[in-house]
C-alpha cells in the first residue's frame, strides 16, 4: 500500500484538519495507527522525487512538540539515510510530507495569524524544529529552543504556505520552567523567515506587528540577545521610519531588568553591531 503526499495535497495540512484545541483528535488516531504498524508492513511513502520509503516501526519516531508536555507529540517518518531528517508526519488521517504540512488550501489564510489551534502549533513546531532547526540552519548558529505549549506566536502565511514566524515572551511570564524569574517587559524572542521568502520585507512586517501589539509609548519593548546582523538591518529600517520608538526598543537578556538592556538604536548609531553577513542567523529576512 502506498501513502502518497500528492494524493492528499488539499487535505493533509494540519491547519486545515486540526482546527481546534483538542489534542485527542490527533493522539487517538495516531496511537491506533501505530498499534497496527509492523515490520512486515507493505505501506510506502512516496517522496516528490519518486523515491519510496517503507513505513515500519523502525522508520518512525515520536517528536515531542513541547519540552513541558511530553504527551503532546507527533509521529514522524525519518529519512533512512539520515535519521535526523524528518520527511513526513502522521496527522491522524494519514501521512503528510513536511512541505505539504506547511501549506494550506485556505486562500484566505494570509499574512500574520496568531497561533491557537493544534494544527497551528504543529506548523510552528515544524518551522522551528525541522526547517529552521536543520535544513535552513547555518552551521555556526545554535537552533532556537523548543517553544512552550502556550507561547504567544504568529505565523506569516504567504502564497498559501507558512513563510515564517515570530514568538513573544509576554511581560510577567516565566523565563523558563526552571526558574521563578519573570520577564520585566514584552520580548520578541524568536523570529524566522524561510530562505525562499527572504528579501521581501517579511521580517520588517513582523517587527512592526510585534511593536503594534502594545500601545505606542506605553512600555519598553525587548528583542532577545543576540540580535543577528540581518535583524539589526530590519531594526534600522523600522526605527528610521518610527523615530518615536527609538528610545523604546532594547536588546535584552532574560529577565530584562535595566542592567540587562542595551538600546537598539544607540547600538546601531555607535556601530556596535554584529558582522553584516546575512547568513549569520536563521532569522534572516
Amino acid at each position: 500500500m502506498e501513502a502518497s503526499p500528492a494524493a492528499a495535497a488539499e487535505s493533509c495540512s494540519p491547519v486545515d484538519i486540526l482546527t481546534d484545541g483538542d489534542w485527542g483528535q490527533l493522539t487517538r488516531p495516531t496511537e491506533e495507527y501505530l498499534s497496527r504498524l509492523s515490520e512486515e508492513s507493505t505501506e510506502l511513502f512516496r517522496l516528490t522525487n519518486g523515491e519510496q520509503l517503507a513505513i515500519t516501526p523502525s522508520s518512525v519516531t515520536f517528536l515531542n512538540l513541547f519540552e513541558d508536555r511530553v504527551e503532546q507529540r507527533i509521529l514522524a517518518l525519518l529519512n533512512p539515510q539520515d535519521h535526523k531528517t524528518v520527511v513526513a508526519v502522521y496527522l491522524g488521517q494519514g501521512w503528510c510530507s513536511v512541505d505539504q504540512a506547511l501549506r494550506t488550501s485556505n486562500r484566505e489564510r494570509q499574512e500574520l495569524v496568531q497561533v491557537q489551534s493544534v494544527g497551528e502549533r504543529i506548523v510552528l513546531f515544524l518551522l522551528n524544529h525541522v526547517i529552521c532547526g536543520s535544513s535552513e540552519l547555518p552551521a555556526n548558529v545554535f537552533p532556537f529552543r523548543d517553544h512552550p505549549v502556550n507561547e504567544f506566536a504568529k505565523i506569516f502565511w504567504k502564497d498559501q504556505e507558512a513563510a515564517g514566524f515570530y514568538t513573544v515572551k509576554l511581560k510577567a511570564s516565566l523565563c523558563s520552567t526552571h526558574t521563578s524569574q519573570c520577564y520585566q517587559l514584552p520580548v520578541l524572542d524568536t523570529i524566522f523567515v524561510r530562505e525562499r521568502h527572504r528579501g521581501r520585507g517579511l521580517g520588517l512586517e513582523m517587527l512592526e506587528d510585534f511593536c503594534g501589539l502594545f500601545p505606542d509609548g506605553e512600555e519598553e519593548l525587548g528583542i532577545s540577545r543576540p540580535i543577528s546582523a540581518a535583524m539589526y538591518r530590519v531594526c534600522h529600517r523600522y526605527l528610521q521610519s518610527r523615530p518615536e520608538d527609538q528610545t523604546r526598543l532594547w536588546e535584552v537578556e532574560a529577565p530584562g531588568d535595566w542592567s540587562q538592556r542595551e538600546n537598539v538604536w544607540l547600538l546601531i548609531q555607535m556601530g556596535i553591531i554584529p558582522s553584516a553577513d546575512p547568513s549569520a542567523h536563521p532569522g534572516s529576512s
